[in-house]
């Protein structure tokens, strides 16, 4: 009988070993926005924005899946992933616009460029080559999307105010908003005012000789 229990405790032990050895090789997955995104560690630190962009991801890893808002995604060193906890973090900015029926709505949120300088979007100086070729997908979650060109938020060139917004006249945004929507004050018509706002993507635009 005791060999019998010996045995069975080597068993278990050695389960045990074999599921850590598992679980510490493994990639550690998250869902947001219906989508499996791959939490991995940068893979080097060329500039302070890609230092932001690893303090995000590194502390969101462990973070549960239904806490994620959305991800920045594409042609950069790794996802990027926001709770609503992130954007209290960051600058506040309110916009007040004027409705179609007259009145004014104040809309607060997180400047876009913001956003993206966390990401490690390439910004200012960066801006230059092959880095103009980039623009940016904001998607929301019935399928609608729109794109912007990186140069549009850069003060020294488009310099356009996008909110990234989450309260409406200091009130959480509506049901057919929530969780996010952009809000842009200078365009003259709303197309691109995409609401509840799942995910983006940072892509390149291609020339073919």
């Amino acid at each position: 009988m005791t060999d019998f229990k010996l045995l069975y405790t080597i068993r278990d032990l050695l389960l045990f070993m074999i599921g850590q050895s598992i679980s510490m090789n493994t990639p550690q997955m998250m869902t947001a926005t219906g989508q499996a995104i791959e939490v991995r560690r940068p893979i080097h630190d060329a500039n302070n924005s890609a230092t932001l962009a690893s303090t995000v991801y590194q502390r969101l890893a462990a973070a549960p899946a239904a806490a994620v808002l959305f991800c920045i995604s594409g042609d950069m060193l790794q996802p990027v992933c926001f709770t609503a906890a992130d954007l209290a973090k960051l600058p506040r900015t309110t916009l007040t616009v004027r409705e179609r029926k007259g009145t004014n709505i104040a809309y607060e949120g997180v400047l876009l460029r913001e956003i993206l300088q966390r990401a490690g979007v390439p910004q200012n100086e960066q801006l230059r080559g092959s880095n103009l070729a980039r623009y940016l997908v904001v998607e929301g979650a019935d399928g609608y999307a729109v794109v912007f060109g990186l140069p549009e938020f850069d003060p020294a060139f488009g310099n356009r105010v996008v909110l990234l917004a989450d309260r409406r006249d200091g009130q959480a945004l509506a049901p057919d908003e929530a969780p996010l929507r952009l809000v842009i004050p200078d365009d003259q018509r709303r197309a691109r005012w995409v609401r509840k706002i799942t995910r983006m993507r940072v892509m390149r635009a291609t020339v073919t000789p």
